[in-house]
């Protein structure tokens, strides 16, 4: 067994809940193994959101494996080692500045 981490970034983390999580996964486990335990493990958060109904990650997100990308087209073939930290990135879009300012504005972010 190894384990693999994971950080949960942006509304991820409001879905889930929590900022990071290990999963346990066998030693031949790859990208798309790791995927889809956690797609399991937090379906009530992810399906939907960053999978789709079968479980897929939608498109627009994308997986970095120890900080370098991983092309959906290698989930099946990238092989995870122990200690390794695999994260989803949401899409980036969106919002607009403040006049006079550099922080983004996401109009749905605000309480009403």
């Amino acid at each position: 067994m190894i384990r693999v981490a994971t950080r949960f970034y942006a509304f991820l983390r409001e879905r889930v809940g929590r900022q990071d999580d290990t999963l346990e996964l066998g030693d031949d486990a790859t990208v798309g193994d790791f995927l889809e335990k956690l797609a399991e493990k937090y379906e009530h958060a992810l399906v939907g959101y960053v999978f789709d109904a079968d479980k897929h990650l939608r498109s627009g997100f994308a997986v970095a494996l120890n900080g370098e990308n991983v092309k959906p087209e290698e989930f099946s073939s990238r092989r995870l080692r122990d200690g390794d930290v695999v994260v989803i990135l949401p899409p980036i879009a969106g919002g607009y500045l403040n006049k006079g300012s550099l922080t983004p504005v996401w109009p749905w972010y605000f309480p009403e």
